[in-house]
């Protein structure tokens, strides 16, 4: 588990939007590790895994917008 040193990003959506609860949040947790979760989703990454996936998925992203 670990404790939340920063709420890094936090808001809540439809349930109709995402599957599950309506809950996204990426906490910085002291102990090393950063944990998103979805809904009922949680994972855990260590820094360096949590800036490569979000690098991913912000290059996914762009090119969706057709940057």
């Amino acid at each position: 588990m670990g404790e939340v040193k920063h709420v890094l990003a936090s808001d809540e959506y439809e349930p109709i939007d995402l599957p599950y609860a309506g809950r996204f949040v990426i906490e910085d947790c002291v102990g090393e590790t950063v944990h998103l979760h979805i809904g009922h989703l949680r994972m855990e990454f260590t820094p360096a895994q949590f800036l490569w996936f979000a690098d991913h998925v912000t290059a996914g992203a762009a090119k969706m917008r057709g940057r």
